[in-house]
């Protein structure tokens, strides 16, 4: 989880780095044009998008085709916290994170979700973003199924590397057993020789 934050740290400095010459204009001026080319940032394979809120609680971009210009200040999620305000309070004097439930793009049932924003003074608003929890429980999920896999690959390796060995070093007990029979054997036979012949 903390990767996926500071991914979320990461991803927001890079927004905000892209949009920097639109901020360094005169008041507004470059504010349009700015949340236009943050509207068609996405990153984890497209999956992750970005929104601006006005300190109002204006909608004014929403990288996932969700409706702008519309004032959600009061928007409750389906666990009741006032997710807008969470997001715009936490972005003007907390760390940046905040936690709500909402729907994923395309669906109606909400999802937890992390979220991070940061406040831009100069045009009184706030960008973010966020990841849905269950997404990257899932993706952790799926890493320890494959470590798992990986894990019992090695066994299976070993095993297979111990039968080997095994085999090996019976064939060379037998091998050597043969040929210190076969000596004994010979040892044996020259003792009688020896024993004939001095009779």
């Amino acid at each position: 989880m903390k990767q996926k934050k500071i991914a979320l740290v990461t991803v927001l400095d890079s927004a905000i780095s892209i949009i920097q010459p639109e901020i360094n204009k005169p008041g507004k001026e470059g504010m349009a044009a700015g949340l236009a080319l943050l509207n068609t940032y996405k990153y984890d394979g497209g999956e992750g998008y970005l929104y601006a809120y006005a300190t109002d609680g204006m909608r004014l971009m929403h990288g996932a085709g969700g409706k702008v210009d519309v004032n959600l200040y009061d928007l409750k999620d389906s666990q009741g916290n006032l997710l807008i305000q969470d997001i715009i309070n936490s972005a003007m004097k907390g760390d940046g994170f905040s936690q709500f439930y909402f729907p994923k793009p395309g669906e109606t049932e909400s999802s937890k979700k992390y979220g991070y924003g940061v406040y831009v003074q100069k045009w009184d608003l706030v960008i973010g973003t966020g990841f849905y929890i269950d997404s990257a429980e899932k993706i952790v999920s799926n890493i320890q199924d494959s470590v798992g896999g990986i894990q019992q690959e090695s066994q299976w390796f070993a095993f297979g590397i111990l039968a080997v060995v095994f085999g090996v070093l019976t064939a060379i007990v037998l091998l050597s057993t043969q040929t210190v029979l076969v000596a004994v054997g010979n040892i044996g036979r020259c003792s009688e020789k020896t024993r004939w012949w001095s009779r």
